[in-house]
């Protein structure tokens, strides 16, 4: 199990404060657990044979070697998985959310209404609506887009904020 590095501490923050706390407790669960272990090739090469529908069961003397621990994650390789598992989580959601939307869109435009539509040179879009107890918030296409951008303005802005703590770290 590896500590949290300090130098975490203001992403963890900074993503609590964006209202991401959930995204800054996984970060902090995946530094606990530490890298998973890989399995054996024997055993893969088992699992591979099992799955195929192979009469063979997987050797247990294979399973029993993979039993490894998994691995610390610490010091600069700590801040790089951290950063990578946040722009990770964040272009996950983004893509589900557009999927969510496109197949929204999809949905709500009826085959003959967009012919018509295209005909007289107009557009149909969706804009969605967000409540949460008594604000609310319009989403449209171009949102998703504008989201997008900011999303590859926060993975330059991480990696140059990455860049100074290991530059901090090799001088310590």
């Amino acid at each position: 199990m590896a500590t949290l590095d300090t130098r975490l501490l203001p992403l963890i923050e900074m993503l609590s404060r964006a209202g991401l706390d959930w995204l800054g407790l996984e970060l902090m669960e995946g530094v606990r657990l530490g890298r998973p272990p890989e399995e054996a090739a024997e055993v893969l090469y088992q699992a591979r044979l099992e799955a195929g529908g192979s009469p063979q069961s997987i050797d247990p003397e294979l399973v029993a070697e993979s039993g490894a621990e998994p691995q610390p994650i610490a010091g600069d390789t700590q801040l790089v998985w951290a950063v990578g598992y946040v722009v990770g989580k964040l272009e996950e959601a983004m893509n589900d959310f557009d999927a969510a939307f496109s197949n929204l869109e999809h949905l709500c435009t009826p085959d003959k209404e967009a012919e018509n539509v295209q005909r007289e040179g107009m557009r149909v879009s969706l804009s969605l609506v967000l409540l949460e107890d008594e604000a609310s918030h319009e989403l449209v296409a171009n949102d998703l887009e504008a989201t997008r951008s900011d999303l590859g303005e926060l993975r330059h802005t991480l990696q140059g904020w990455l860049a100074e703590q290991i530059g901090q770290g090799d001088a310590r």
